[in-house]
């Protein structure tokens, strides 16, 4: 895709960058006889995100590129994908400062999830052919999913932000780390140099963050924030057609964790029969084409991002509890099949049993038919006939004692 100041992203510029499975889940091919899997992108002309903190428009986004992305396993996973670009104000005002606050400003903005009621902003608006648009509701990211991507999917509360910022070189790598908090968490500079103060702050930020190159990225659970300060054109790039996607990739694994969780709290305390063994064949499917930990074969960078958005999401301990839950399903249902034939295996012995005893009685019978007994006192054929009798109806009333038993 191609914009007017160049590349503006490519679709498997490298197809051996990431590895074939995680490949085939970012960039699924067209299958008629699936359900589920699909990508879609569109490049919008002339459209515009209008976005300001109460009742009107301070800082116009341009809409630059819209994807959608369906993963391949049930339920069809769906992510929407925003490429927004600000562009640089000119004029003399405090040599371009205007800009570093416009900056911070429209990601503090986007990263609001919820406002009371519309009239309290934050404002937003879709500017097209059709003229301005302003969005309803309380929840800004589902209202701008709708109107982006149309209604047909059920959106979530939440999204992610990714953003890149180009620095003067005169910045100290002290205030970079400052930017890429202010941009991760939606704070001012000043708000963020005061967090950075504390000790514990600045410890965790430089365990979010790494480097790539000319470049710095830290990640802020909700938010993945890059700074660079040179050759802007390039890392956007690349920004925007790998690592972005390694992000997504992570995201992905996250969500059908969370979907795989939701099923089974939904399950009941009494998790067996036809739904957890559905559940059981898709978590086993998961496994097998969506959980890689090492998405690329030829560098390490996708493997530090998913790890890095691993970390803020906790997505490794949510993996544990719900492969512990899967586990204790198995090793339950091994019980539970084993008692279901040590049953059948006791009941086959009973039945047997009296099976025996009927077979004794018939054969008594048929000899006291044939005559040896001709002659005799009718009491020695019931003395070979009650024993058998009662043994038989023993024998059913202890079965039915066990089965009640259980």
């Amino acid at each position: 895709m191609k914009r007017g100041d160049g590349l503006f992203k490519a679709y498997l510029s490298n197809p051996d960058y990431f590895a074939p499975q995680v490949r085939a889940t970012l960039f699924p091919e067209p299958d008629e006889k699936s359900e589920f899997g699909a990508r879609w992108a569109r490049q919008p002309i002339g459209m515009s995100l209008e976005i300001g903190e109460k009742q009107a428009a301070d800082l116009s986004l341009s809409v630059d590129f819209l994807e959608i992305i369906q993963a391949s396993l049930p339920p069809g996973i769906t992510f929407g994908l925003v490429h927004l670009s600000m562009a640089a104000k000119s004029g003399d005002n405090d040599g371009g400062g205007s800009d570093d606050d416009a900056m911070l400003l429209t990601t503090r903005l986007l990263e609001e999830e919820y406002r009371a009621a519309p009239e309290d902003g934050p404002y937003i608006a879709l500017q097209g052919k059709e003229g301005l648009a302003e969005l309803d509701g309380t929840w800004l990211h589902t209202a701008l999913a709708v109107a982006l991507f149309g209604a047909s999917h059920e959106t979530a509360t939440r999204a992610h932000i990714m953003s890149l910022a180009c620095l003067d070189e005169s910045v100290p790598e002290s205030d970079e780390r400052v930017w890429r908090r202010a941009l991760g968490r939606g704070k001012s500079l000043v708000d963020a140099r005061a967090d950075l103060a504390r000790s514990a702050v600045r410890d965790r930020d430089i365990a979010r963050t790494d480097s790539f190159g000319a470049t710095d990225i830290a990640f802020f659970g909700q938010a993945t924030t890059l700074t660079s300060k040179k050759h802007i054109t390039k890392w956007l790039f690349t920004f925007r057609t790998y690592w972005c996607e390694s992000v997504l990739f992570a995201l992905l694994q996250q969500c059908y964790l969370e979907h795989y969780a939701r099923e089974l709290a939904a399950l009941g305390p009494r998790p067996f029969g036809k739904p957890i063994d559905e559940l059981f064949d898709r978590w086993v499917a998961f496994l097998n084409v969506l959980w890689w930990r090492e998405p690329s074969y030829t560098t390490d960078v996708p493997g530090r991002i998913v790890t890095h958005v691993h970390r803020q999401h906790n997505t490794t301990l949510l993996f544990g509890d719900v492969e512990k839950a899967f586990a204790t399903y198995v090793e339950a249902r091994q019980h539970h099949t084993q008692d279901a034939e040590r049953i059948a295996l006791r009941s086959l012995q009973t039945y047997g049993a009296i099976f025996a005893l009927v077979g004794t009685a018939a054969t008594v019978t048929q000899v006291a038919d044939v005559g040896y007994v001709h002659g005799r006192p009718g009491w020695l054929l019931m003395a070979i006939l009650v024993p058998g009798a009662i043994a038989g109806l023993g024998a059913f009333v202890l079965l039915r004692r066990s089965r009640r038993s259980r």
